[in-house]
């Protein structure tokens, strides 16, 4: 069975300051953030996660992985297909 199991955030209805969306989406592979020594832990819309579940409904590069996802203002505008490349399969 094909998998992807997703992982956000701290999970926002609206940014913070009322823009459109708090940034552009980071997607890391398992316990990437969190506590020390791992990147620092951060937020991201529902919206953007309900995104990313759709996506990944239809993206080769998402079987068998999982991701975790947050926002960031300065992270780069990637396509989906580029952030699912970008994390290793699990090896579960």
């Amino acid at each position: 069975m094909t998998y992807t199991i997703v992982r956000p955030g701290g999970l926002l209805d609206e940014s913070k300051d009322g823009a459109a969306n708090t940034g552009n989406v980071v997607m890391k592979g398992a316990n990437a953030f969190g506590l020390p020594p791992r990147e620092s832990p951060g937020s991201i819309l529902r919206e953007q996660v309900a995104q990313v579940c759709v996506a990944a409904l239809t993206e080769p590069a998402a079987v068998n992985k999982v991701v975790e996802i947050i926002a960031k203002e300065d992270a780069p505008p990637l396509s989906f297909t580029q952030l699912f490349e970008g994390v290793p399969a699990d090896d579960a």
